[in-house]
């Protein structure tokens, strides 16, 4: 509870992946710059699907967030 404490000020970031996530990243070649990634909580919902197929991945869980509107821009 406190590192997403910490992540929703904008600090300690990365401790929020874990080994798996980190790892897929890196394969789908997306660097992350873990010292300017922005937060974007409090989350309002959270949709979960597990172990779905997608071209070239088995057991894949994807995620769908809710998250509060918030003004200005976000990229």
């Amino acid at each position: 509870m406190e590192e997403i404490k910490a992540a929703n000020k904008g600090a300690d970031m990365e401790k929020l992946f874990n080994d798996d996530q980190k790892d897929f990243l890196n394969k789908a070649s997306i660097e992350v710059s873990w010292k300017t990634l922005t937060p974007f909580g409090p989350v309002e919902d959270v949709k979960v699907w597990k172990d779905i197929t997608a071209e070239g991945l088995d057991k894949v869980t994807a995620e769908r967030w809710e998250l509060p509107e918030r003004a200005g821009n976000l990229i």
